[in-house]
């Protein structure tokens, strides 16, 4: 009886999950994955600070990545999501995908921006088959600007069975501190403290 009752709640649970459209649809039993931030499509504005592009591919973003799983406790995104259970944070998912860049082009102006339909895009492109959790958060990064000193990521949660948008919101976070890899990840950090202090309240209420 106990058997069929827990196949029931599980049942229902996966249900919920591929009918959900809204962030206020997740529920407590949804496991997550954190896979970190995907730098594919992102563009540098301002040369100063970015002195050379292939080293940055190479090395510094993996080494961002790494940072963000390595110093969970600060940079602590289970905590900004109210995650007490079922959070699994996958540290080299974009690995391959971030050192692929062609930096012939990697400088823009003012002009670029990621769009919803871009970021619908970037989203089919995942493979989602290795991942057993039923949520994706990622953050795709759009632009590090050296001259405004911004950077623009949009914090993505995705339906990892059916690859739906469940929440995509462009935020702007304000870099800071000594060398690439800190000076960037800040950024992170405060899009983090962001959705910890309000953006959190203002998506459950929609």
């Amino acid at each position: 009886m106990k058997r069929v009752l827990f196949i029931i709640i599980v049942s229902l649970s996966v249900q919920s999950l591929s009918a959900q459209s809204s962030f206020s649809e997740i529920k407590k039993q949804h496991s997550w994955a954190c896979v970190g931030i995907d730098f594919s499509n992102v563009k540098f504005l301002g040369r100063d600070g970015f002195n050379n592009p292939q080293k940055i591919v190479e090395q510094h973003f993996l080494s961002i990545n790494q940072l963000l799983f390595n110093e969970r406790d600060k940079y602590n995104i289970k905590k900004a999501f109210k995650l007490k259970n079922h959070f699994f944070l996958i540290g080299d998912y974009f690995d391959i995908k971030n050192t692929q860049i062609e930096t012939e082009n990697i400088f823009a102006d003012r002009s670029y921006i990621l769009d919803y339909e871009k970021i619908e895009k970037i989203i089919v492109s995942y493979n989602f088959h290795d991942i057993k959790q039923d949520i994706v958060l990622l953050f795709i990064a759009e632009r590090l600007d050296k001259v405004k000193a911004e950077g623009v990521f949009w914090v993505t949660l995705i339906n990892s069975k059916t690859k739906e948008i469940i929440l995509t919101e462009r935020i702007i976070g304000k870099p800071g501190g000594i060398g690439f890899r800190n000076y960037w990840t800040n950024a992170v950090y405060d899009i983090i403290k962001q959705i910890k202090k309000k953006k959190y309240k203002q998506w459950k209420k929609r």
